[in-house]
């Protein structure tokens, strides 16, 4: 058997092995370090509007259409997919191969919890299921976050159902707007919404003058922050160079 020194995490073990396709990632290889997605678990990204989050989720999109040739994409949210916005951020130039990758996105517009509810189940049943987001869950779900008892037990079901799509190997990314506590910035629906989900980023615009963002990871304790800035252009994500 061949020992790997100094390598203690599962994840370092399999970059090593060579094996970082098995993760998702954007179209923007900078931003790996940071949006090194787990099949199987569940992200969300956090930040106001207008920062990037859909558009990072459009480039996980493209990106994961581009590289796995059968997987298929759930996308549920208030308002309808902007595949025009997504079709930037696939690299080619061809409108028919461009339309037929767009055919392996299921989308699902929702604006109540029972059809959040039907949504996910139809997802998790759906073969080829590799990737589902959902965005903007606090449009979803916004009022969980005035009834304590009645919105904890909401929260409860559906953070449970997400989970279900994990266990079947199935990778969630959730965007969520933030809001601000004492001047720090926390993910909107509640603390208790925020417990829900480990994993976390923060995405923000640099200024108001500024097209750079930033996405970083939300870590407690003494865990560093991981930070990469990048641009949105007509083409997609772009490097800060």
């Amino acid at each position: 058997m061949q020992f790997y020194k100094g390598i203690h995490a599962p994840y370092e073990l399999l970059v090593r092995l060579g094996a970082d396709g098995l993760f998702l990632h954007t179209s923007l290889p900078t931003l790996n370090k940071v949006l090194e997605l787990v099949p199987g678990k569940c992200y969300e990204l956090d930040g106001d509007i207008g920062s990037g989050k859909t558009q990072l989720c459009y480039s996980l999109a493209a990106k994961l259409l581009l590289t796995k040739k059968t997987a298929k994409i759930g996308w549920i949210s208030a308002v309808p997919l902007r595949t025009d916005h997504l079709s930037q951020h696939i690299s080619s130039t061809d409108a028919d191969e461009t339309s037929h990758l767009l055919d392996r996105i299921v989308c699902k517009r929702v604006e109540m919890v029972s059809e959040l509810r039907d949504s996910l189940n139809a997802l998790c049943e759906t073969i080829n299921m590799q990737l589902v987001i959902v965005e903007n869950i606090d449009a979803i779900l916004h009022d969980t976050a005035y009834d304590r008892e009645m919105g904890r037990n909401v929260q409860i079901d559906i953070s449970e159902r997400l989970r279900k799509l994990t266990r079947s190997g199935i990778t969630v990314m959730v965007t969520n707007h933030i809001t601000y506590w004492r001047g720090y910035p926390a993910p909107a629906l509640g603390n208790f919404w925020a417990s829900q989900i480990e994993n976390r980023f923060f995405v923000e615009r640099r200024s108001e003058e500024s097209n750079v963002r930033s996405v970083s990871t939300m870590r407690g304790g003494n865990e560093q922050t991981i930070r990469v800035d990048f641009e949105i252009s007509d083409g997609g994500l772009k490097a800060v160079v």
